[in-house]
């Protein structure tokens, strides 16, 4: 079984899998891709969760950081 990926194929190397996968497929009368297709997605779509949660926390800190520099720059200001 492969994994089409834009014109690259990404074999399954691992044996285990791979049978489990192929079972699960014939007892659901499933094709094989459409279920990698859709654990791919799901993989990316947690993820994609993960990297939204960091970049909001990211512009969350630079409101913080932006707010921290106002609040002290008449000091730095100050001392030159």
């Amino acid at each position: 079984m492969t994994l089409m990926t834009d014109d690259k194929i990404t074999p399954v190397t691992d044996r285990i899998l791979k049978d489990a996968l192929l079972q699960y497929c014939e007892f659901y009368q499933i094709d094989p891709q459409t279920v990698v297709d859709q654990a791919v997605s799901d993989f990316l779509g947690h993820h994609d969760q993960t990297v939204i949660s960091l970049v909001h926390g990211y512009a969350e800190m630079a409101t913080l950081n932006s707010e921290i520099c106002r609040e002290y720059s008449g000091c730095e200001a100050k001392i030159d």
